[in-house]
């Protein structure tokens, strides 16, 4: 377990990789309000023959079966006023809980939520609907970014599309095939909780390790990605009109290519 420490930035930040790969990053700031992020590194370029699918389990995963907007371990922190929230672009999906008052918690939210997919076939109809009415609100107006990467990699598909898929990726996506991406792409060494509170890195380390993702069994680390530390500094930061950051980059293996990193 190794420890990298950044103290010349304006908020000191750390970060660890545990002996199974979980990595954990942190920041020391002086408000009483904590930033809890559990990113993982799934993006739509690895939708394979499913694009849309790593966007469309961040849906299932964050609503859960309730269907009801926010996940039943998630609902307490409504109630406070605890911001979470999730997202999906072309690298990692992203779940984020902000201005809450206990990282234990957070932490512990965010890792029961994304542990397990609870939806059964009818709830992920219901869902493929909702994001097809995303697709069609999208389609009137297609973004540079996608054209650009059509552009620059033309030989990359999943940087072809968007997040979300297309009509029909999207209305191929069950239950089964959702299952698998998880299992594929969940777990501690493709994963990153980064955390911005009053707490030294060292208590952080703590919780994580303490976490059923830390005890787990390492997982293989498919594709290295950039890793951001800490990303979210200005939700818990008010004297900073922008967000301290730091991009780390990850070597890739021999096997990977530089367009298969994309």
């Amino acid at each position: 377990m190794k420890t990298k420490t950044f103290e010349h930035l304006h908020i000191p930040a750390a970060i660890t990789t545990l002996d199974n790969g979980l990595t954990v990053a942190s920041c020391q700031t002086s408000s009483a309000l904590a930033t809890v992020n559990l990113a993982v590194a799934l993006g739509s370029c690895d939708d394979e023959d499913h694009p849309g699918i790593a966007h469309f389990l961040e849906h299932i995963l964050f609503e859960s079966a309730t269907r009801d907007a926010v996940h039943p371990v998630l609902r307490d922190f409504a109630h406070k006023a605890v911001n979470v929230n999730a997202e999906t672009d072309q690298f990692r999906t992203v779940f984020e809980t902000s201005h809450g008052e206990s990282v234990a918690d957070q932490m512990a939210a965010l890792l029961e939520m994304t542990g397990i997919i609870i939806a059964t076939p009818e709830v992920v109809n219901s869902e493929c609907q909702i994001i097809l009415q995303e697709i069609e609100e999208c389609n009137h107006e297609p973004g540079s970014y996608i054209w650009r990467m059509r552009m620059l990699f033309p030989d990359v598909q999943g940087l072809h599309h968007s997040a979300d898929g297309t009509e029909e990726s999207v209305r191929a996506i069950t239950h089964s095939n959702m299952w698998h991406h998880h299992k594929r792409w969940y777990g501690p060494s493709n994963s990153m909780i980064q955390v911005a509170s009053r707490l030294p890195h060292e208590a952080v380390l703590d919780l994580a390790a303490k976490s059923q993702l830390g005890r787990a069994p390492r997982s293989a680390s498919l594709r290295p990605r950039a890793k951001f530390v800490p990303r979210c500094v200005e939700a818990t930061c008010y004297d900073s009109s922008e967000p301290e950051s730091l991009t780390i980059y990850t070597p890739l293996p021999a096997t990977i290519g530089v367009k298969d990193s994309i």
